[in-house]
């Protein structure tokens, strides 16, 4: 591969990253502020809630944002102690934060499962009971890509944070420690999650990796760039990369999800991908989960846990159907004040039928009455477009000659497709006995035809002034169209050209030649001419 070149990021200084993400937060968030001297993150109102109800608190290496402080707030985290970039808040950190939340209804801390959260928390967990204070410690390993074996085990990943909302509910109910802890553990277990990623995140003030090839993705990668269970050369399709990612997690025997039971599904960003591929992803994941005979009651999209800049994605299956579903359930959908829970993410899964075609296709053309005029004066008409076709057919060298100087040297060849296609259809299928639908019907060969900027204005002018006209030949028959009707009408197009396209007089669009003929046309209404020789002009 080319060389590392050194990442690019919207920092001043790596050493100055936490720092300034912390006063951002609290500059950002007002329920979030700082403890003095240290970085740790609290509620600001943790002096009102601290003796009401538990506490929770989270935290590990800063560069999965929102985790943790973007979840701090009611119904959720009490603190959260971000440590370095991927490293762990030290022991200090973490007491800090149980010392300044923790009241008597006692303290409960999750940990994602890594070796220094782990220590560094249960440390000061422990110190804090030596201390007097009542704290218990949940870890969170749900990671379903590796074997639970060796020291580490498993590791704690996005689906962590539905730990944080489930327990932090009970918490805000006012359900003991025993309580709140029994349901952190509950949803500890009984969910999965696997991700993949398409590159490798980089730290700030790093070279970027080069771990991963230009075509290469991975599988089941940690989210600090932790290398995957599996490489791939290629990349897979979506459709393929969901269905493998499924796959692992429910064929992993750590967590029971079958056809008939209901689950929670989170969809998480793991940094850079982009939105639209982040519903391609869910997309795939919910209706593959369906077709197996699980009904996905919740969906969480978002950013819930990333890995700085990662492209990649990872999928979290949450069991919400036997013994406790409904209590989890009614604790995942309750009211948070924390910034990063997606309202959305609590409300019951519903796919509304589509709307079907026939409330937005418009009433036909033949339910809509429009004034008709003798059969002469719809000769006159069919004359006039005949005039106006003839003229631009024989000028379609010069437009194209005009516009290869000022423009991309299509206009010629684009209106000649539109008067072809007048012409044509002036001998099959046009109504020219009715003068507003006329407009309507030449408004629909622009816009068959002509395609650009052009056929999109004249589909416009001709619409609008089809309307005005209409309006204006209220009877239902006619003895024929003023000049004095198509100029108003004609004006009426032009001004919605104006107001659409944003051009005037002067700026060398078609407006340059249609407000000279509309003056014309005008001119020849004031001197009282016929309503085909006002056209004409």
């Amino acid at each position: 591969f080319s060389a590392r070149s050194m990442s690019k990021r919207l920092i001043n200084k790596p050493t100055d990253v936490v720092e300034e993400l912390i006063e951002g937060i609290t500059l950002c968030h007002p329920g979030v502020t700082k403890l003095e001297g240290i970085n740790v993150l609290v509620r600001a109102d943790y002096k009102d809630v601290k003796e009401k109800q538990v506490s929770l608190i989270s935290g590990g290496g800063t560069g999965h944002e929102p985790a943790h402080a973007g979840y701090i707030g009611q119904g959720m985290l009490s603190a959260a102690a971000p440590g370095g970039v991927f490293a762990s808040p030290s022991v200090s950190q973490v007491l800090a934060a149980i010392r300044t939340v923790t009241g008597a209804p006692g303290c409960l801390v999750i940990v994602k499962n890594y070796t220094g959260d782990r220590i560094n928390f249960g440390l000061a967990c422990e110190q804090a009971r030596s201390e007097g204070l009542n704290v218990r410690m949940v870890v969170v390993g749900e990671d379903c890509a590796l074997e639970e074996k060796g020291v580490a085990g498993r590791r704690g990943l996005a689906g962590t944070v539905f730990v944080h909302k489930a327990a932090g509910a009970a918490a805000a109910s006012g359900a003991s420690l025993n309580e709140v802890t029994a349901q952190a553990e509950h949803v500890a277990k009984s969910m999965g999650t696997m991700g993949c990623a398409l590159s490798v995140c980089t730290l700030p003030g790093q070279p970027t990796s080069d771990r991963l090839g230009p075509t290469d993705m991975e599988l089941g990668l940690g989210i600090h760039g932790e290398p995957g269970v599996k490489k791939c050369g290629s990349v897979l399709p979506c459709d393929e990369i969901v269905d493998t990612l499924l796959k692992t997690i429910l064929e992993s025997g750590y967590i029971t999800v079958k056809s008939g039971d209901s689950a929670c599904l989170m969809v998480s960003n793991l940094g850079s991908t982009p939105l639209s591929e982040i519903y391609i992803v869910a997309r795939r994941a919910i209706l593959q989960l369906e077709a197996q005979g699980i009904s996905v009651v919740r969906v969480a999209l978002g950013t819930f846990m990333p890995a700085l800049d990662m492209n990649g994605v990872s999928l979290t299956v949450l069991k919400a159907s036997g013994e406790g579903a409904d209590t989890m359930l009614a604790r995942l959908d309750a009211p948070t004040g924390a910034p990063y829970w997606p309202a959305w993410a609590s409300v019951p899964r519903q796919c509304p039928p589509q709307v079907p075609a026939a409330e937005f296709m418009g009433q036909p053309q033949s339910d809509l009455k429009y004034a008709t005029v003798p059969v002469e004066v719809g000769q006159q008409i069919k004359a006039v477009i005949a005039a106006i076709c003839s003229a631009i057919a024989k000028a379609e060298p010069k437009l194209t000659e005009w516009d290869t100087i000022v423009g991309d040297g299509d206009c010629g060849e684009t209106f000649k497709r539109g008067t072809d296609a007048l012409l044509a259809r002036s001998e099959s299928t046009f109504t020219f006995t009715k003068p507003a639908l006329l407009l309507t019907q030449v408004a629909d060969a622009f816009r068959d035809v002509m395609g650009g900027t052009s056929g999109v204005m004249l589909d416009i002018f001709s619409r609008a002034a089809s309307a005005e006209l209409n309006g204006r030949l209220s009877a239902d028959s006619v003895d024929g169209v003023s000049v004095r009707d198509w100029v108003a009408a004609f004006q009426v197009g032009v001004a919605k050209v104006q107001f659409y396209g944003g051009g005037r007089a002067g700026m060398r669009t078609m407006l340059d030649a249609m407000i000279p003929a509309l003056d014309a046309a005008a001119a020849q209404a004031d001197a009282g001419a016929c309503g085909a020789a006002a056209a004409a002009a």
